[in-house]
């Protein structure tokens, strides 16, 4: 699995964002799809910022009140968010253990996906 993480990060770290929204899945394409921000600059060309809201997954995570009462006054809905909470569940998706990584790859995947995640996480 390192192998081909490390080929796919290779890979897409030498992409400009046209490049990247344009690629077809390459490799396992996780790393792929986890680079958020060439997708939001196309957005953000068509939408206007008042109507875009992005959460961050970290966020939603560790206080989903705080996050979700984001959203429902985004939306300008007015709810009592004790019944969502009451219901919300943090779904993980890869229910595996987690696979081992060397320091160095964890390491430039850190900076691979900040790069790619600052951009508009000031939020």
């Amino acid at each position: 699995m390192e192998f081909l993480l490390r080929h796919e990060l290779n890979h897409l770290a030498a992409l400009h964002d046209d490049e990247l929204i344009s690629l077809k899945t390459f490799g396992t394409g996780a790393l792929q799809g986890s680079c958020y921000d060439a997708p939001y600059k196309r957005w953000a060309k068509q939408i206007p910022a008042r109507q875009l809201l992005l959460v961050q997954s970290e966020r939603l995570f560790r206080k989903p009140s705080q996050q979700l009462a984001r959203v429902i006054k985004f939306l300008g809905l007015e709810q009592d968010l004790t019944k969502l909470l009451s219901e919300w569940r943090h779904l993980n998706m890869n229910r595996g253990l987690a696979e081992i990584i060397s320091s160095s790859l964890r390491s430039d995947l850190e900076c691979f996906f900040t790069m790619h995640s600052t951009i508009y996480f000031k939020i």
